[in-house]
């Protein structure tokens, strides 16, 4: 990737911004980049919306088809698992990731 096309990560938690530095950055975008194509798509901008009843992917402006039950909790566990640990994180019920370029 050359130095003029800056990748970011955004991570907002139950309506928190939680700020990122360049490794959790990095971290979390190669996650979700795997988890999208284990799903069969790709896209220089990814959304992820999860809440208690639902899970959203999106690569460019295509809504990522995450159908099976089994692979809704898989993702979702992923996710949360992903920034639990991180600073000011508690009881998850939202998280809203955006990557772009």
């Amino acid at each position: 990737m050359s130095d003029t096309m800056k990748q970011e990560t955004h991570l907002v938690v139950d309506d928190m911004i939680i700020p990122l530095n360049d490794f959790t950055q990095q971290y979390i975008r190669n996650v979700i980049y795997g988890i999208v194509a284990s799903l069969g798509s790709s896209g220089k901008k990814i959304e992820i919306f999860l809440n208690k009843d639902d899970l959203k992917i999106f690569a460019g402006d295509q809504e990522v088809p995450v159908n099976k039950e089994f692979i809704q909790k898989l993702v979702a566990s992923t996710l949360k698992g992903m920034v639990s640990p991180l600073k000011d994180i508690g009881l998850i019920e939202n998280i809203n990731i955006t990557i772009s370029e």
